[in-house]
């Protein structure tokens, strides 16, 4: 009878067990399994750098457009709000102080203030000091200087956004004045954009506040232009 040299194990003749990229030593041992890499997968090449950075420049100059488009619109819808603030607050203070406010506008320097009647002529329902025989109340010698308060600093109009007044020139500038009777001077300020995008604000009679006029509100403003137009020839 023979007797296996491995003892009873019976081991002799098999492969031993090897896990998948193991290595087998001199001993017959599988060792550590050993991975290799693919040299060529460890980074990108200059080729798919240079389409990524195409993709990226070409999604930029999509989306650059777009973006200065929606930051002129703000400007407009926030320089119109603006206006419309500072227009109640002056025709409230008008009321209060029983003095009168102008909005003024200087399209030249792009500027738009608020100013408010002075001095011993200033008119107030109250008040008939200095007043001239067939002339309204603080018609003499009125004089008016800025608005100290904090909506009497400047309304810079931004670069890319035009406004155009339906107010006649005067000697002393355009504006719209806001009496301490509550009333004020009917007016529109068209502001538009480089894209052709237009909001107008201001007041079609001398009793409502200014708002942002509507398509109807226009429409109806251009038929009264073209009729006053019309009459004057």
């Amino acid at each position: 009878m023979t007797i296996s040299a491995t003892g009873s194990t019976g081991t002799q003749g098999r492969a031993p067990c090897r896990l998948p990229g193991a290595t087998v030593g001199s001993d017959g041992i599988a060792g550590a399994p050993r991975f290799s890499r693919d040299r060529g997968k460890d980074g990108f090449t200059l080729l798919e750098l240079l389409l990524v950075l195409a993709v990226i420049a070409i999604i930029v100059g999509l989306a650059t457009p777009m973006l200065n488009n929606f930051s002129r619109g703000r400007q407009l819808g926030d320089t119109a709000e603006e206006v419309i603030l500072r227009a109640r607050w002056a025709h409230t203070q008008a009321v209060a102080r029983g003095v009168s406010y102008r909005m003024n506008f200087d399209p030249a320097k792009r500027e738009i203030r608020l100013t408010m009647q002075t001095g011993p002529a200033f008119q107030n329902m109250l008040q008939s000091q200095n007043a001239v025989p067939g002339q309204p109340l603080g018609t003499n010698s009125a004089t008016f200087d800025v608005v100290g308060e904090e909506m009497g600093q400047v309304i810079s109009v931004p670069e890319g956004i035009s406004f155009k007044c339906s107010l006649v020139q005067q000697a002393d500038g355009m504006y719209v004045e806001f009496h301490p009777s509550g009333r004020s001077d009917p007016a529109s300020i068209a502001f538009s954009d480089q894209s052709g995008k237009v909001i107008e604000a201001g007041t079609l009679t001398a009793t409502e506040p200014f708002h942002v006029l509507s398509d109807d509100e226009r429409q109806l403003e251009q038929s009264m232009t073209t009729l006053t137009a019309g009459v004057s020839r």
